[in-house]
């Protein structure tokens, strides 16, 4: 009932049915959204039959060469054409790895961290306990052994360059030099200070990502003529379930005009911003506010509505009707820092059930910053409760 309840019909333009795809802005069917819908599919499938959730995310995200990222991936899956993989695949007769006497299977676990060959090696880096711990682990014959074994190693340094950095070019090393024992007939050798002088060329030569925050100083812009500043928000409270709005008019000279609060029937973001903008739109026309600014802190709303493209939705159609009937006034993006009156009257919003909206006006109240500051109950604000109408207003 409640997605039934939240099916919006167009109430001012004019508009036919006619067939949508759901998937892209648009409405019209293009090759990229079906390939991503499928991939989606396949995710899903793919979750409902797998035994543990993992995220790989993380592989993309650290500071190294992309050559070592697509690595790790493939380590991360088991994808890695070590002894045991090929065998698994019907390429070779033996699972059996090559590189230590112990006749074992060669899996990425016990190539990269159990092989007594490379005992001295991390023995040399210092990270013997780590390894031993692990080994132990129910983790280690899972994908995810590689993930749980770096943050093993998170907080400690090798060779001055984080541990969680310096290791991955290890294991990179190790598979360089089992491939060239295989096919070159080289003898395997993995030295720490041969690590250490590519992962420090690269650590410490290749500009790190810069991931210092900018400082910006905002606040709401007052502007020099005679029109009337609309800012309308949008909220979900998840405690109630209840998707809230709210909107504030003010003069040129930031004094409070009008405001409104109110829920709504969706859960969908951008719908509920859609039906915050239509409603100032509406209370706009019915109480003649025709010159506007308006302020809202949703960019992809405002792309929407700034866009030349069609868009099916019926909210978008009327919010684009109404401010055509208004002169198209000019439809801004603002930061959340420059919209928290309006981001005050969403909250209000939560503490009521009532599905009307709300007008307040502060003949009685000494200033709006009462509500904003949450001093002022909602019913000792209220001058009028009003329905919208069904029928185009103005």
């Amino acid at each position: 009932m409640a997605s039934i309840d939240s099916v919006y019909f167009p109430r001012f333009a004019n508009s036919f049915d006619h067939i949508s795809w759901g998937s892209t802005e648009t409405g019209a069917f293009s090759v990229k959204s079906c390939f991503t819908e499928l991939k989606k599919l396949t995710n899903l499938e793919l979750r409902l039959n797998s035994t543990t959730n993992v995220d790989f995310s993380w592989i993309w995200g650290m500071h190294l060469p992309p050559m070592l990222k697509q690595f790790l991936w493939l380590l991360s899956h088991g994808r890695l054409p070590t002894s045991s993989f090929l065998h698994s695949i019907n390429i070779i007769q033996s699972p059996l790895g090559v590189l230590c006497d112990l006749r074992v299977e060669e899996t990425c676990a016990h190539l990269f961290l159990l092989c007594p060959k490379l005992a001295p090696l991390w023995s040399e880096l210092g990270i013997t306990q780590q390894i031993d711990s692990f080994g132990a682990s129910p983790l280690l014959e899972i994908p995810i052994w590689l993930s749980s074994f770096v943050k093993l190693l998170v907080g400690r340094f090798i060779h001055r360059i984080p541990a969680s950095t310096f290791f991955p070019f290890c294991l990179w090393a190790i598979w360089l030099a089992r491939n060239k024992y295989i096919f070159e007939r080289h003898p395997f050798s993995v030295t720490p200070s041969s690590i250490a002088n590519v992962a420090g060329e690269y650590w410490f030569m290749d500009p790190k990502p810069n991931r210092s925050s900018v400082h910006m100083y905002v606040k709401w812009n007052p502007f020099a003529n005679s029109n009337i500043m609309l800012n309308t928000d949008s909220g979900f409270d998840s405690a109630s379930g209840l998707s809230t709005l709210g909107g504030v008019f003010r003069n040129s000279i930031g004094d409070w005009m009008l405001g409104f609060t109110g829920t709504c029937p969706t859960s969908k973001p951008l719908e509920t911003e859609m039906r915050a903008l239509l409603l100032g739109l509406t209370l706009a026309l019915q109480y003649e506010m025709m010159h506007l600014e308006i302020n809202i802190d949703s960019l992809q709303l405002v792309h929407l509505l700034n866009s030349p493209l069609f868009h099916d939705s019926p909210l978008l159609i009327d919010c684009r009707y109404l401010l055509r009937r208004m002169g198209d006034p000019r439809v801004s993006h603002v930061y959340r820092e420059q919209n928290k009156l309006a981001d005050a009257l969403v909250a209000v919003a939560i503490t009521t059930t009532w599905w009307i909206i709300t007008l307040f006006c502060f003949g009685t109240l000494q200033h709006p910053r009462q509500i904003f500051c949450g001093q002022t109950r909602m019913e000792s604000c209220i001058v009028e409760e009003c329905r919208l109408r069904s029928t185009p207003v103005g």
